[in-house]
């Protein structure tokens, strides 16, 4: 199912570390593979409106070659629901607070980001708080689930 044009917001709690990451990825990647894909990130917490993307994922991502994060956190709106035609949840517990919020209609387009490669994983762990390491190992989880993306969605 070859979709040169895809549009994919990915979501975590607060919009400063993994979906930045996912973002940066999936952005470059698509442009890398010549396809048409709007990518965007997003957060379900309240209280995350404009707020720089942690300075660790800044790091990681920049150390492994992609383009610097320089969105601005927002909340997912309800308008992103109808607009996207995959959001994908980086863990279980964000994806339960996408499902408590998203119209009916829309609820097809969730999904666990990792849900879409082979690996055995399914959530990619928050972070926040945490050592450059946890910003490592959710960047790699990142980075092999943007293949499964790809892989499914460009074939």
């Amino acid at each position: 199912m070859e979709r040169k044009n895809l549009s994919i917001l990915v979501v975590c709690a607060g919009n400063i570390c993994r979906s930045p990451m996912a973002e940066a990825v999936l952005r470059q990647k698509a442009q890398q593979r010549d396809l048409c894909w709007k990518v965007d990130s997003a957060g379900v917490l309240k209280f995350i409106q404009g707020k720089d993307p942690d300075p660790k994922a800044i790091l990681v991502a920049n150390s492994r070659g992609y383009n610097p994060l320089v969105s601005k956190s927002r909340r997912i709106i309800n308008n992103d629901f109808e607009t996207f035609d995959l959001i994908l949840a980086v863990d279980k517990s964000t994806l339960a607070d996408l499902f408590d919020i998203c119209p009916f209609e829309y609820r097809y387009k969730l999904s666990l980001f990792l849900s879409h490669s082979l690996i055995n994983e399914t959530e990619i762990p928050d972070p926040y708080q945490g050592g450059i390491s946890l910003f490592e190992q959710a960047f790699d989880l990142i980075d092999v689930g943007s293949e499964g993306i790809f892989n499914k969605f460009t074939a």
